[in-house]
C-alpha cells in the first residue's frame, strides 16, 4: 500500500514519489526539484494525477528569467494528458509502453484512479531482470511526498521576494527613482511655501524717517472744499 508522508519528508527506507499541487508556480517546482535531486514531479489535484514535469519540460516551456517566470504556473509546463499504467499491470507492459511513447517515467494508478507510485524505465528493466512481474512490492515501498502549501500571506511574501530577486536591477532602479521623486517634491514644496509667504509690498522703514512723515501729515492743513453757495 502506498503511504503519504508530510510535505518535504520521506519515511526511512521508502521510495519517494514527489507531487506538486495543480496551480502552483513553476519556479517553486524548479527549486523543489533541484533541492530534492529528482527528475520528475507528478502534478495532482487531490491525489488525481493530471500531468508530469521533468527538467526538460521546465527548460523548454518556462521562460528563462524575469517577471514572466514567476507568473508561470505548473500546468503551463507539465506534460499532459498523462500516459499511465494500472497497478494491476505488469512490468513488461510498462517497459513496452514507455518504449512506444518515448518516455522515461510512468505513473502507476490504483483502481480509484488515484496516484499509487511512479516507475522509471531503468527501474522497470531492473525489475524484469530480477524476474519481478507485478508492481505490488514497488507500490508498497512508495511514499507520496507532496510539496508544502504555505499560508496565503507567506506565499504572497515569498512571491514578492522572488520578484525582487529575479528583477533586482529594475527593483533598485524603481526605488531610486521613487526616492528622487520624493526628495524633489519635498524641495519644491518648501520653495512654494516660501513664495507664498513673501510679501513684496512690505518694506521696513527707518524709524526716524517714519516719524518725520507722520509729523508732516499732522502739520499739513486740511484740504478746503470750494464754497458753492456764492455761485
Amino acid at each position: 500500500m502506498t503511504t503519504t508522508s508530510g510535505p518535504h519528508t520521506v519515511p526511512e527506507g521508502a521510495r519517494p514519489v514527489y507531487t506538486a499541487p495543480f496551480g502552483i508556480g513553476a519556479h517553486h517546482v524548479t527549486r523543489f526539484m533541484a533541492s530534492r535531486g529528482t527528475h520528475a514531479v507528478i502534478v495532482t489535484k487531490g491525489r488525481k494525477p493530471l500531468g508530469i514535469v521533468t527538467p526538460r519540460d521546465l527548460a523548454e516551456r518556462v521562460p528563462g528569467g524575469g517577471l514572466s517566470v514567476t507568473l508561470t504556473t505548473i500546468e503551463s509546463a507539465m506534460s499532459s494528458p498523462l500516459v499511465m499504467i494500472g497497478e494491476w499491470g505488469t512490468v513488461s507492459e510498462a517497459i513496452d509502453l514507455m518504449h512506444q511513447r518515448g518516455i522515461g517515467h510512468l505513473p502507476i494508478i490504483g483502481h480509484s484512479g488515484k496516484l499509487a507510485s511512479l516507475i522509471t524505465l531503468e527501474e522497470a528493466l531492473r525489475l524484469r531482470g530480477e524476474g519481478v512481474q507485478g508492481f505490488a512490492d514497488h507500490v508498497r515501498a512508495s511514499a507520496l511526498v507532496p510539496m508544502a502549501r504555505r499560508h496565503w500571506l507567506k506565499r504572497l511574501t515569498y512571491a514578492a521576494l522572488g520578484l525582487i530577486e529575479d528583477n533586482r536591477t529594475w527593483f533598485f532602479l524603481a526605488v531610486g527613482l521613487a526616492l528622487a521623486g520624493a526628495a524633489l517634491a519635498l524641495l519644491l514644496g518648501r520653495s512654494w511655501r516660501g513664495f507664498e509667504t513673501y510679501q513684496p509690498g512690505y518694506e521696513p522703514k527707518d524709524v526716524q524717517r517714519q516719524q518725520h512723515e507722520e509729523s508732516k501729515e499732522k502739520a499739513a492743513p486740511p484740504a478746503q472744499l470750494p464754497d458753492r453757495s456764492t455761485r
